[in-house]
């Protein structure tokens, strides 16, 4: 029984340090828009580049109106 809490509760850790890790907050500046949802961002501290791309973004395709608007 010892033996199975022990597992439960180490199970249970790993788990919710993944969950947190997902839902990290970066500060940095976009340094480049590569498209309509998709930035590159330059973080502060390490100064290395990561791409994101925005959730909830409708970007219009080549044959819809104002798809070549910047």
């Amino acid at each position: 029984m010892k033996f199975f809490k022990t597992l439960l509760i180490t199970f249970l850790l790993v788990f919710s340090a993944q969950t947190a890790f997902s839902q990290m907050k970066l500060n940095g500046k976009v340094v480049e828009v590569l498209d309509g949802k998709t930035v590159v961002i330059e973080v502060s501290v390490t100064k290395n580049r990561l791409t994101g791309e925005l959730d909830y973004i409708e970007v219009p395709e080549p044959e819809q109106q104002l798809s070549q608007t910047e």
